[in-house]
């Protein structure tokens, strides 16, 4: 998992650095992580019990389009699970170190720094709001996985 923000450095280097031209930077986080990995370090900052639950791709489609996501952006992120599921995202590169000259931030340091944006006491937003409903009527009514799995932050 790579943070976002390490993405950002990472373009921000790439469109005004000199050196990055014909790069292809292949961006990871500092250790691989499976989403259950993710719920346990999730669990820890936020001091309550995060489980992650698989959802049949079909079921999960299904209620993401019905929830308003187009077509391409529901199958992109069944993808997603699935690049996990094979586990295609267990490389760790040193390229947002090499891409910005300084090493990748840690999923520890994530879910620190956005701790408060998992809080069920914070006003959440329309579209976070969204993420958990999609997630309440996937799971049956339990919210088994944090709504920041996503790529956003």
């Amino acid at each position: 998992m790579v943070d976002v923000r390490d993405i950002a450095s990472a373009a921000l280097a790439a469109l005004v650095e000199k050196g990055h031209e014909a790069q292809i930077y292949n961006l990871t986080g500092p250790q691989a992580l499976s989403h259950g990995e993710m719920a346990e370090k999730l669990s820890q900052v936020l001091g309550r019990r995060i489980d992650f639950g698989e959802v049949p791709p079909e079921s999960m489609r299904e209620t993401l389009i019905k929830i308003g996501l187009p077509i391409w952006q529901a199958d992109g992120l069944i993808e997603d699970y699935a690049h996990y599921s094979r586990s295609e995202a267990a490389e760790v590169t040193t390229e947002v170190q090499d891409a910005t000259g300084r090493p990748p931030r840690s999923f520890d340091d994530f879910a620190s720094d956005y701790a408060q944006a998992f809080s069920p006491s914070q006003k959440k937003s329309t579209a976070s709001a969204r993420r958990v409903s999609v997630l309440r009527s996937i799971e049956g009514g339990a919210v088994k996985r944090s709504p920041a799995v996503p790529v956003r932050a």
